[in-house]
């Protein structure tokens, strides 16, 4: 038997949680479980000690003594993990622990919380006993933030997941100061001011994960308001060929990142996955140069990341994204990542990091890569410092992928289509066959260059040829998914490379219209171009493209 295997009935599950609390197996390294027939089964590790299956056999009054137990020896991470599956998946749920919740006591400080699994505190008062129970519902739903919404006469939990905030539960209003002070106490904030916002952190292990964990606290008409951000430090990072890039781009991609001066900028709003776009980036370089002397400035530090220096921006004491940003360049960097350049102090000493040696990794908050360059001229950077550092734009966003349990096929007609992506198709046909007007009014039917125009590049499969081979589906909604229909996330690039047109461009102060449909021409897809062959693929739904790139049309 392995751990696998190990899947207790009703009955069994009962008996282990009345005799034992997890914390206890944990210290122990044991798991009693009966296994039919009056036999039981023992998983131990190697730091098991012989009193613990004494007091094992004792609690269940085993007869037959050692001749009545089958010994399984298992690593301390598997019998841990089993432990943690058994009591959470038995756990009373946040409307079962909401519904009992009368009173407003339970705030008080469980000071070991931090070095305690969520999994492990046991507690009566109601507030403690809720809030635990959502933060491992959310981690188990891998919801990225918790809201607790006060209003006139009730209060609302919601968790966001996958971009989108879903309804959980309703408690009794009775319990919402009780609530707010536990999160306070948990981050260290004041229980007794409630007329000012307040930020804080809460770390805390959850079936054994280390989650790292944002709190905001605002004051608000009917009460305070708390939005938790979940940071799962557990999560593993990505590569290039796993967030989404089309593999069209990824060798462009790959040789940027092996360049050894130059910057790469990811735009999009936020919650878009700037960062996680620039982690997969950090991991997929390390692989290939693993001598890289790597250091990141961000607000937060999201993901810990083996083999890199991280630091944190705290604004309280002076530490800046620039004045970081500033101290980092004594330490020998080979590559920055600055978590966001908000302000022309840090763009300028990025830009300079850039060209002299570096190679830096940054986002910023612009609608489409071409917009990139002109925010950054907005910024005070010269035209040719911008031209001279970038390598490569992105700009991105996240569509939710179709629960692949439920999903079912469509059949567009074409009314659909017309409907959906004419706008779409007639620009497209433009772009092929009738040429490009410059804002300078010089038309370019031939792709004349010397004429002010560009061409549209033929090499890219039209809008018209995807759609016609696409195979379609729409959301339907299942257990597994929640009934949303969807089930995580993938990423849609827009992948502006910049070569010696668009950086000309790019010193002649051009728009940002004409510098994309420059990189139109040169090969670049657009957010909506990417869209629609995430639909036409099976990924994603018509109406998760319309949310998505509506402004994009």
């Amino acid at each position: 038997m392995i751990y696998t295997d190990f899947k207790p009935d009703k009955e069994s599950v009962k008996l282990i949680k009345d005799n034992f609390t997890s914390l206890y197996l944990k210290q122990k390294f044991i798991l009693p479980s009966p296994s039919g027939n009056g036999r039981f089964t023992f998983f131990v590790t190697e730091k098991t000690r012989s009193d613990a299956v004494s007091d094992c056999m004792l609690k269940y009054d085993i007869e037959g003594g050692l001749d009545d137990i089958d010994i399984v020896p298992l690593k301390e991470s598997e019998i841990i993990k089993m432990i943690n599956s058994l009591f959470e998946l038995t756990m009373d749920s946040s409307k079962d622990v909401a519904s009992e919740a009368t009173g407003q006591d339970g705030y008080d400080s469980l000071k070991s919380f931090e070095s305690l699994d969520l999994i492990d505190i046991k507690s009566d008062a109601p507030a403690i006993k809720l809030i635990n129970t959502l933060i491992l519902e959310a981690l188990g739903s891998n919801a990225s933030d918790i809201h607790i919404e006060p209003y006139e006469d009730h209060f609302i939990v919601r968790f966001r997941i996958d971009g989108s905030l879903t309804d959980v539960i309703s408690p009794p209003i009775g319990l919402q100061s009780a609530m707010v002070s536990r999160i306070k106490v948990m981050s260290g904030l004041d229980i007794a001011e409630k007329r000012l916002p307040q930020d804080g952190r809460i770390q805390i292990k959850a079936a054994n994960r280390n989650v790292d964990i944002r709190v905001s606290v605002i004051p608000t008409l009917y009460g305070e308001r708390v939005v938790l951000r979940l940071l799962d430090k557990s999560l593993r990072l990505f590569d290039i060929y796993e967030i989404g890039i089309d593999p069209r781009f990824i060798e462009h991609v790959k040789t940027s990142l092996s360049k050894s001066h130059g910057m790469i900028i990811t735009t999009g709003p936020t919650g878009s996955g700037k960062t996680t776009t620039l982690y997969s980036f950090i991991h997929s370089m390390l692989a290939m140069f693993p001598d890289k002397n790597t250091l990141t400035i961000e607000d937060p530090v999201e993901y810990q990341i083996p083999k890199i220096s991280q630091m944190h921006v705290n604004s309280k004491i002076g530490l800046t994204f620039a004045s970081g940003l500033r101290h980092i360049l004594r330490q020998d960097p080979d590559v920055i990542m600055v978590g966001e350049i908000r302000d022309p102090e840090t763009a300028g000493i990025a830009v300079q990091s850039a060209l002299t040696g570096h190679l830096v990794l940054s986002t910023l908050h612009t609608n489409d890569a071409s917009s990139a360059f002109t925010r950054l001229i907005d910024m005070g950077i010269e035209p040719f410092l911008v031209a001279s550092s970038l390598e490569l734009v992105f700009a991105q966003r996240l569509l939710r992928v179709l629960c692949p349990d439920c999903k079912k096929s469509v059949k567009l007609s074409k009314r659909d289509i017309d409907l959906y992506f004419m706008n779409d198709i007639t620009e497209d046909r433009m772009f092929r066959n009738a040429g490009i007007k410059t804002n300078a009014g010089e038309e370019c039917a031939g792709g004349d260059a010397d004429a002010g125009g560009v061409s549209y590049n033929e090499s890219i499969e039209s809008i018209e040829d995807i759609i016609e081979k696409g195979e379609f589906f729409e959301q339907a909604g299942c257990d597994k998914c929640n009934h949303t229909g969807f089930k995580g996330r993938t990423a849609i690039y827009e992948i502006l490379e910049l070569n010696d047109e668009i950086r000309s461009m790019v010193m002649e102060k051009r728009n940002s219209h004409e510098i994309k449909l420059k990189a139109l021409n040169n090969g670049m897809s657009t957010l909506r171009m990417e869209a629609i062959r995430k639909l036409a693929s099976g990924v994603t739904s018509i109406s998760e493209i319309i949310r998505v790139t509506q402004e994009d049309k």
